[in-house]
């Protein structure tokens, strides 16, 4: 049996950020009316903040009022895999702040739906792990 300790590496916040930067494609979640929502959404980093794109809904209805949220995302390198974990609040972004963010960084979604709310997650607590695979012993 091998120590999880030994295998598993914390990762630094700076190294988080790469991560995320690498990617697209996280998972969403937080309570709206009494139960856990999780959905996937496009995203891009913007500013030491993570930004998605949003119609109205469930999703809007609870970003309006700034909601925690915590947001996942994991990749493979081959030989290691990562997951990074956001903690943060989630709020709309107004029709200003959206211009400006939206000529820094283009969200650009794989639905093509109209999605006109542009919504940024201030981080709390960020969190990471570098894991090695699994070794195919068959």
């Amino acid at each position: 049996m091998i120590n999880e300790d030994e295998v598993i590496v914390d990762l630094t916040n700076a190294q988080c950020w790469d991560y995320l930067r690498r990617q697209r494609i996280g998972r969403l979640a937080f309570l709206a009316d009494g139960r856990i929502e999780l959905f996937p959404v496009n995203y891009v980093v913007d500013r030491g903040e993570l930004h998605f794109l949003t119609a109205g809904g469930t999703k809007f209805d609870a970003f309006v009022r700034r909601q925690d949220v915590v947001f996942e995302v994991d990749g493979d390198l081959g030989h290691l895999v990562w997951s990074v974990i956001v903690r943060g609040i989630a709020g709309v972004l107004d029709p200003d702040q959206k211009r400006e963010a939206d000529a820094r960084h283009p969200i650009r979604t794989y639905v093509d739906t109209y999605k006109p709310n542009r919504v940024r997650i201030e981080p709390v607590l960020l969190t990471g792990r570098l894991l090695p695979t699994p070794i195919d012993r068959t």
